[in-house]
């Protein structure tokens, strides 16, 4: 069948979608299956983890948006998690808490693991997170997005395990502080090329770390931040090209016109509508 051949599978909002479909798919779908994406779905169960644990080829692994889902239902997963996956989403798992991590990561401490996403997950704090990052020295993107109980001390994680972040998403992480974001950069000097956050760090530690490594910079909703220091970031930062502003309310027409970097995309601030940036 056509489905033998398929690489990457994506069901995205496939809400009726059951353990028995997910069991067809297992029998129909190559064995060398790379990518399986499911998200938003409140039928499947442990069965279906099962099913899914036996394409033992995958790279990539999302399940996003399954609120029935306990911990001990994605034990199953602990093996492809050892040996074969790069990718890993759990995102918005409403009853997911640190042992789903303690589950996947304890005891590994080599995984393939390049990214991962626990964006969403309410529940979890820093000790299941830090388990994670314990258990992947090869990680490059990390997103924490939303998980509100984290601390300055999963940042020192990233510092003493020497992870190498390019990509970090600390979105609404609102318990973090500059102590948290200088193990962050300090660990990724040199290869962070995105951040995104919602608490004001220190401009001086982004551009003394990150001053040729810094592509993309997402400060949306720091209230707080004003023209000088944005405006020393970009002198700085000279490969940034993208900044986003949502609710960045102290920026003003100042730095939008008066910014010297020619490719700098500066998106979401309200003063961009119809302003005019280069002549």
């Amino acid at each position: 069948t056509a489905l033998s051949t398929v690489e990457d599978l994506h069901l995205d909002g496939c809400y009726r979608l059951s353990d028995r479909g997910i069991q067809y798919l297992q029998a129909k779908c190559s064995p060398t299956l790379e990518t399986f994406e499911l998200s938003s779905n409140q039928r499947i169960t442990a069965t279906s983890i099962s099913y899914i644990q036996g394409w033992t080829h995958l790279h990539t692994l999302s399940l996003a948006e399954c609120p029935q889902l306990v911990d001990q239902d994605f034990v199953p997963l602990k093996q492809l998690v050892t040996t074969s996956l790069r990718k890993l989403s759990l995102v918005q798992l409403d009853k997911a808490t640190d042992r789903l991590l303690e589950l996947l990561f304890a005891d590994a401490t080599d995984t393939l693991v390049e990214e991962l996403s626990v964006a969403r997950c309410a529940r979890l704090t820093d000790v299941g997170v830090q388990v994670a990052l314990q258990a992947c020295p090869r990680l490059i993107s990390l997103d924490v997005a939303d998980v509100l109980l984290l601390t300055d001390d999963t940042l020192a994680t990233v510092r003493a395990s020497n992870l190498a972040l390019q990509r970090v998403n600390l979105r609404r992480c609102t318990n973090i502080t500059d102590k948290g974001i200088e193990d962050l950069v300090v660990s990724c000097a040199g290869h962070l090329e995105r951040l995104e956050i919602s608490s004001i760090p220190s401009m001086v530690l982004l551009a003394t770390h990150c001053a040729t490594s810094l592509k993309h910079l997402d400060i949306s909703f720091c209230r707080h931040i004003r023209d000088n220091d944005v405006g020393y970031l970009t002198v700085s930062c000279p490969n940034l090209t993208r900044l986003g502003l949502y609710g960045c309310t102290q920026i003003s027409s100042l730095f939008l016109q008066g910014q010297a970097l020619d490719d700098l995309v500066c998106y979401g601030h309200p003063l961009l509508t119809g302003l005019k940036l280069r002549s």
